[in-house]
């Protein structure tokens, strides 16, 4: 399952929405804020600061880095953009289960997944999977440093847009 979140229009702040009714055309502002997202979520991948919780080693001790080969880091980007919204997300399967945590099934009710940790053979019906969230919500909120950040590029993009 893909990981999509989305910044609506209607779901800014008061403040920011006042500005922004001044420019007819939302969607630069919205890019520039889904851009701004997509940037601080990448960073998170080795900026630990910016990331809402930390996240837990591996079951060989090793640090987490969810950078391995790349794909996901590189996989986040804006996904859709409207004139109301702008959505960053990924198209990477597993990317909702790092984001979020949850427990891996085998496809076959009876089967087994199958893989290796540390160069050994894990044979196993289940795995749980603890949350490393890459994105800057937690509970469905995006975290008030984000929030600061995203609206100060907004702020930007606006002043940008008004006639001088």
């Amino acid at each position: 399952m893909s990981l999509q979140i989305s910044i609506r229009s209607n779901t800014i702040s008061p403040g920011l929405a006042k500005a922004a009714a001044a420019v007819k055309d939302k969607r630069p502002i919205l890019e520039a804020m889904g851009t701004q997202l997509g940037s601080l979520t990448k960073r998170a991948f080795n900026d630990s600061s910016l990331r809402v919780a930390s996240w837990p080693n591996k079951k060989t001790g090793e640090p987490s880095r969810l950078k391995e080969k790349g794909a996901l880091y590189q996989s986040i980007r804006i996904t859709n953009l409207g004139s109301d919204s702008v959505t960053v997300g990924s198209d990477r399967k597993y990317a909702a289960i790092h984001q979020l945590g949850g427990t891996i099934m085998p496809k076959n009710p009876d089967g087994l997944l199958v893989f290796k940790i540390g160069g050994k053979l894990v044979r196993t019906k289940k795995v749980r999977m603890p949350p490393r969230p890459f994105f800057a919500f937690l509970a469905g909120r995006m975290i008030t440093s984000a929030a600061q950040k995203i609206t100060a590029t907004a702020m930007r993009k606006i002043q940008a847009l008004m006639p001088k």
